[in-house]
């Protein structure tokens, strides 16, 4: 068969098994936007496709659209998908490479292991439930529907505040360190560029850090009356936002808007 000829030798290519550095760096920039590109449109895409299904329900938090019939399978992958990328981040420091994979696990831990409840106060909504069959016929009661199996909310939660917690850190100082590149070399100061995205880390990583705290209070029995029902909701996005956006940065998506 044409190109399979065992006594040819293997075709060798230097530039393709040994990429130049800037190749490399075009590469990793691509995998950092198309991470915080996920992440901002996970948010709205679970809750539109949610919205036009029959029966919707304005859930509590983007944890329990998991449980939607259709946007259930688009928030596991979503989240898969990003864990996955995390997880295969790779930076010059092997701790900043660890603490990706961490990431990345605590990502793939929250898509795979849901929280508890419905999140749904509507009398009627879409759902997807957990229920035994018995010859033939489903048996579901309705206090477990909602639960892989006892406990489980805790592992959710606890990966879930591992990943944000890793979140918050690389945009507060991983992104924020200055690179190769990042100063004058004649003055050895910051380059203009380097100081206006280290104030959007910093931007991101407050809202991120506001949002932890908020959502923890909201599980406090003297701070949750002050708090909208959903609450975790609407902190969840705007930490996705922040960590989507950060993350764009870094992989230098607003080029166009801001000088390397």
């Amino acid at each position: 068969m044409i190109g399979l000829d065992p006594r040819k030798a293997k075709p060798f290519d230097p530039n393709w098994v040994s990429p130049s550095e800037e190749v490399a760096l075009h590469g990793q920039r691509m995998l950092i936007s198309v991470v915080g590109l996920t992440a901002i449109l996970l948010p709205p895409a679970v809750i539109l496709v949610d919205w036009y299904a029959p029966f919707p329900c304005f859930r509590d938090s983007l944890s329990h659209y998991y449980y939607s019939q259709r946007a259930g399978v688009i928030f596991v992958m979503t989240l898969a998908f990003i864990g996955t990328l995390l997880a295969s981040y790779r930076a010059e420091a092997r701790s900043v490479r660890n603490l990706a994979t961490v990431a990345g696990l605590a990502g793939l831990i929250v898509a795979v292991f849901p929280t508890e409840g419905p999140g749904c106060t509507v009398d009627q909504f879409n759902a997807r439930i957990f229920g035994v069959v018995e010859a033939g016929s489903p048996i579901v009661a309705f206090r477990t529907a909602f639960q892989l199996f006892p406990g489980v909310g805790m592992v959710h939660y606890g990966a879930a505040i591992i990943l944000f917690a890793i979140m918050f850190y690389f945009c507060a100082v991983v992104f924020r360190r200055p690179g190769k590149k990042d100063r004058d070399p004649d003055t050895g100061a910051l380059r203009a560029v380097k100081i206006a995205r280290n104030r959007i880390y910093l931007v991101c990583a407050l809202v991120i850090g506001a949002a932890m705290v908020v959502i923890g209070l909201s599980f406090m029995p003297s701070f949750s009356p002050l708090f909208s029902q959903r609450v975790v909701l609407y902190g969840e996005w705007a930490a996705l936002m922040a960590f989507g956006t950060a993350w764009l940065v870094k992989g230098r998506f607003f080029n166009r808007f801001m000088r390397s």
